[in-house]
């Protein structure tokens, strides 16, 4: 009895969206235009890292990188406002089929709507304690 040898047809891609399984990932990829495939070593790779340093690009990221900041006060401040707009701005968006983003939008508004609940009761639970207590 003889095996063959298996051969798999791989593709490396530099980058997919986090938090998908691997057919969803691969749904996205067949999505995007052949060109646009973020595989390693091609132009749709390239144009991927190009963008990128379009939308945000290093000197906005560092302060090490931006040659117009002329004093200690100046670099501290940007290394401050880089790490609030990391952490109230920029975002990561979600994947959805067509068609499935509707869903999202609403299991997203869902969950807010939940935490808003939970903030509320746990200010309705403070206040009253402070009733009882005083």
């Amino acid at each position: 009895v003889s095996r063959k040898d298996p051969t798999f047809n791989t593709t490396t891609y530099e980058w997919a969206p986090a938090g998908l399984n691997q057919k969803l990932a691969m749904q996205y990829m067949e999505l995007l235009p052949e060109s646009r495939h973020p595989v390693s070593g091609t132009d749709g790779a390239l144009g991927r890292r190009r963008q990128l340093l379009s939308q945000l690009p290093v000197y906005d990221q560092d302060p090490m990188q931006c040659q117009s900041l002329s004093s200690e006060e100046e670099i501290s401040s940007m290394i401050l406002f880089v790490k609030q707009y990391k952490q109230e701005v920029l975002g990561v968006g979600e994947v959805a089929l067509p068609g499935e983003g509707s869903s999202l939008k609403e299991a997203a508004n869902q969950r807010a709507a939940k935490e808003a609940k939970v903030q509320c009761d746990m200010k309705d639970t403070a206040q009253h304690q402070d009733h009882c207590s005083g």
